[in-house]
């Protein structure tokens, strides 16, 4: 019987190292083919290929993923980007959404504003890498993922690099022609020259009139300015986003004081909790 034992704890072993080692041929082959190659659970290191300066303060990373492959992240989901630190701290964390499409091959971009010390130590880690240098990232993390058909209508209220998940949702709904579903953003900045990507939003927004609108809403305008200014109100979200209705959902992104601001706001002209995300 101890023999019999023995023998069905050997064949059981060989099982699951049989089983183990076909999942790891079965990763690879799904890698080398072109699949994701992001994982929650093991951090991978990413060459920087290029970096572009889009204002004082912010940069556009530009990631490899390899020859052929994709980053492979469902769109609204974020990565988890781990950057070392000095002997006495510990390792820096921060999440970031890609702004480039989730079907590109070979590359991922990240839009990252760089703030000074004592904050942005992240930000600041990026702005110092050199191309061909590597950063190590975990992913996808997060709780909204964007599923076609899902809603008929999405709202957007974003501040600042708020606006990267949304431009990837925003990105997808418009790239794919069975997808009819309405987008109304309103993005706050402080100045006119911090509005990131507003050239390509205004062009988006000209190309698909009937399924996407943006309304730009500045803490201090310059002369002459014709969008909202202060903070978005009650008012702008009535005008510019709507009041609920069904299969309507409202995205948030941006500073924890403005992502409470704005729940309040929505509460107040109708929205369920249920109604409202923020990233």
């Amino acid at each position: 019987m101890d023999d019999l034992v023995n023998i069905l704890k050997g064949n059981i072993a060989i099982a699951i190292g049989a089983i183990a080692l076909l999942g790891a041929i079965g990763w690879w082959l799904f890698a080398a083919l072109g699949g994701p190659v992001m994982d929650k659970q093991t951090a991978r290191a990413f060459p920087l290929v290029e970096k572009t300066v889009l204002t004082e303060n912010t940069r556009l990373f530009r990631f490899s993923v390899g020859a052929g492959k994709k980053l492979g992240l469902p769109i609204g989901r974020h990565v988890r980007l781990i950057a070392p630190a000095g002997p006495s701290k510990a390792e820096i964390f921060r999440s970031y959404t890609p702004v480039s499409s989730a079907d590109v091959v070979g590359h991922f971009d990240l839009l990252i504003k760089i703030y000074p010390a004592p904050g942005g130590a992240m930000g600041r880690y990026l702005d110092s890498l050199e191309i061909g240098q590597t950063i190590d990232m975990k992913g996808p993390f997060g709780l909204f993922e964007y599923q076609v058909g899902k809603f008929k209508e999405l709202g957007m209220l974003a501040g600042g690099t708020g606006i990267t998940p949304m431009y990837q949702v925003i990105n997808a709904i418009l790239d794919n022609p069975k997808d009819t579903t309405r987008v109304k953003l309103i993005f706050a900045n402080v100045k006119d020259t911090d509005i990131l990507m507003r050239s390509r939003l205004e062009e988006l927004a000209k190309n698909f009139p009937e399924q996407f609108s943006v309304y730009f809403v500045l803490n201090e305008p310059p002369p002459g300015w014709e969008g909202g200014s202060g903070f978005i109100s009650e008012a702008h979200i009535k005008e510019h986003v709507g009041l609920p209705e069904a299969a309507k959902q409202v995205l948030l992104c941006g500073p924890q004081p403005m992502n409470r601001a704005m729940r309040v706001n929505l509460t107040n002209i109708g929205y369920d909790k249920s109604e409202i995300f923020a990233f």
